[in-house]
């Protein structure tokens, strides 16, 4: 399996099919475009969800959504040092896009920590780290109608074949 879109609310599964992804996910050897979209997550099941992909060690992009607006918590303080070591593991990724609340003080310390250590080594690099999905025209195209917003892109009517 080399593409994995999943996106749902699950509810009702108390936490079981986070848990079996989050058990299962390092298996996916081959995964090279992974796409979870939740209604609702809490801040561990989205460092959990890190920590099971950084074993996927082909993975390629990421996106993980967040639907529903929850406030800010501070839990997430450790994201810089994560998303670190995430990165530094993940030698192929090229796309990493989180939705899901975060503090703006820790934005900017991934931001600097992108700029200081990913940037400079992997110009193809791109991510985005916010409470919404990005503007379109700040993604590169081919990310934004395949694993960004492929909602979109799956809207759109079949082009002919005789065109």
């Amino acid at each position: 399996m080399q593409c994995l879109h999943i996106a749902g609310q699950f509810e009702g599964d108390q936490g079981h099919f986070h848990q079996d992804l989050c058990k299962y996910l390092p298996l996916a050897k081959n995964l090279r475009d992974f796409r979870f979209q939740r209604e609702e997550m809490t801040d561990d099941m989205l460092l959990e969800i890190l920590c099971a992909v950084m074993m996927c060690l082909n993975l390629e992009r990421l996106v993980l959504h967040q639907d529903d607006w929850t406030p800010v918590s501070d839990n997430l303080s450790s994201l810089p040092v994560v998303l670190d070591n995430f990165v530094s593991q993940l030698e192929a990724l090229v796309l990493l896009c989180i939705t899901h609340p975060v503090e703006d003080l820790v934005i900017e310390n991934v931001r600097e920590m992108f700029q200081a250590k990913v940037l400079p080594h992997r110009p193809a690099f791109w991510y985005h780290i916010g409470d919404d999905l990005p503007d379109a025209a700040d993604v590169p195209r081919v990310h934004l109608e395949e694993i960004v917003q492929p909602i979109s892109h799956f809207l759109k009517p079949p082009k002919s074949l005789h065109q």
